[in-house]
């Protein structure tokens, strides 16, 4: 974890009980016959969303003494514990949906990343590969100044079809994991085989 990260989730957990005790003073200022609750909902959020759901459910239960306390303070003669409940379970369902759309987001930001990685060293080893392609055939005396491209089309398919500018394509069967540069050689030396036997006097 990095430090202006580390800090960041310092001043979110320093942050938050302050906020509540903010809002808890201006429900207390209001009176209990205006409730702040949805309010509260603001320190959750954040609390959750930046430092995860457990410190998220810290600050549900803080939220929800703040609001006892300020009532009693404001006069309300009783609280009834089915309220005092029913803020709390409000607090901690809001708390969990938050982590999990955070978590989600989260997921697919990291997928992306990963494909985005792949995709990145695909077109490099593709590239790679073409270049590789053009020389093999340029130096076997095949093509003369040759354009080579390399597309995949079925990533888990065992069939290999070798096709374009040749004499004899090929499907080559992968019958373990094999890479492309190896199907294209063997390709090639098949290529080359028929090329002599079709030479032979």
């Amino acid at each position: 974890m990095s430090l202006s990260r580390l800090r960041l989730r310092w001043a979110i957990g320093l942050g938050c009980p302050l906020l509540v005790a903010l809002i808890g003073y201006g429900d207390y200022r209001e009176g209990y016959e205006n409730s702040m609750l949805l309010l509260y909902l603001a320190p959750i959020a954040i609390a959750t969303w930046y430092n995860g759901i457990t410190l998220g459910i810290f600050m549900a239960a803080l939220c929800v003494g703040a609001d006892l306390v300020s009532d009693s303070m404001a006069g309300l003669p009783r609280v009834g514990i089915w309220n005092v409940a029913s803020s709390f379970l409000y607090f901690i369902v809001f708390a969990v949906l938050l982590s999990r759309w955070h978590n989600l987001l989260n997921e697919m930001h990291r997928r992306v990343e990963e494909r985005t990685a792949d995709l990145q060293r695909e077109i490099v080893a593709r590239k790679a590969l073409e270049q590789k392609i053009a020389e093999v055939l340029e130096a076997n005396g095949l093509v003369s100044h040759p354009e080579v491209s390399v597309s995949v089309k079925e990533r888990k398919s065992k069939p290999i079809t070798v096709v374009g500018a040749v004499p004899h394509p090929m499907v080559y069967q992968a019958d373990r994991p094999v890479t492309l540069l190896e199907v294209l050689a063997e390709a090639v030396e098949w290529l080359f085989d028929i090329h002599d036997k079709d030479h032979d006097p």
